[in-house]
């Protein structure tokens, strides 16, 4: 009898794991999102003040996770043309047109007058916070729906046992 309730638990605590590693897709780009919304409001600043060469500027201000892997092949790329195909091919969280979005972005970072640089980043500064509210609301509805269905399979499947 105690052998069948610790091959439940252990169960439980396995299909509630698995659900939760399937929703990891949705907290990383709610995460990398939330983050390259902040790099951009601080690039604006930026440009406003201290006006910094972009390579001293990303190194400032400290950034985690995804984002940080990102900034990092930026910076050591930085003038190259296909600088994020090594990132982009080994992370699969993110869709192709938040792809071309990222390397579009990074293509103008730098380039350019202050002026014409906080227009162009103004003007992206709705679309990240539009791209951050929607990758939060994703998030919301379906890392939630991974680990209760990862715990409701495993309830099933106790069940049956039981």
């Amino acid at each position: 009898m105690l052998i069948k309730w610790v091959l439940c638990l252990t169960l439980l605590i396995f299909t509630s794991s698995v659900g939760y590693a399937f929703s990891s897709k949705y907290r990383k780009r709610k995460l990398f999102f939330a983050q390259f919304y902040d790099f951009n409001q601080k690039f604006l600043q930026e440009l406003s003040y201290s006006k910094r060469p972009i390579k001293e500027f990303l190194q400032i201000y400290p950034f985690k996770g995804e984002f940080l892997l990102l900034l990092e092949e930026y910076r050591q790329k930085i003038g190259r043309d296909n600088f994020f195909n090594e990132y982009f091919s080994q992370n699969t969280f993110l869709l192709l047109e938040e792809e071309k979005l990222i390397i579009e972005y990074f293509q103008q970072l730098g380039k350019g007058d202050s002026d014409s640089q906080k227009t162009i980043f103004s003007a992206r500064a709705k679309l990240l916070e539009e791209m951050k509210t929607k990758t939060e609301n994703d998030y919301k509805k379906y890392a939630e729906l991974y680990v209760k269905l990862g715990v409701l399979l495993g309830l099933a499947i106790i069940i049956v046992i039981i």
